[in-house]
């Protein structure tokens, strides 16, 4: 059974890593759930930007193996974003895990 705790979702299929650098201000009300690409060419090196202190970011981060990292809480917004809405970088040609 999936469940949320603390912003958190807790669930066999996904990776909690949660960085604060990336976590700015409280969501309210989520308007909008926005994909993207990342530059990196991995999801190590974004995790690793996270690590170091980035200060942009989403709330989850979908590695080319399908592995989902929530690196965020669902209750912050990430600095990569403006309003109330959830991002997600991906890399191309993703399938996700069951």
């Amino acid at each position: 059974m999936t469940t949320v705790t603390n912003g958190i979702i807790v669930d066999k299929r996904i990776t909690a890593k949660r960085y604060n650098s990336i976590e700015h201000g409280n969501i309210n009300n989520v308007t909008s759930i926005v994909l993207h690409r990342t530059a990196g060419s991995s999801a190590t090196s974004s995790l690793n930007g996270y690590a170091a202190g980035q200060k942009t970011g989403a709330h989850f981060l979908i590695a080319n193996d399908g592995t989902i990292y929530q690196t965020a809480s669902l209750e912050k917004l990430c600095g990569m974003l403006v309003s109330y809405i959830l991002g997600v970088p991906t890399k191309s040609h993703v399938t996700l895990k069951n």
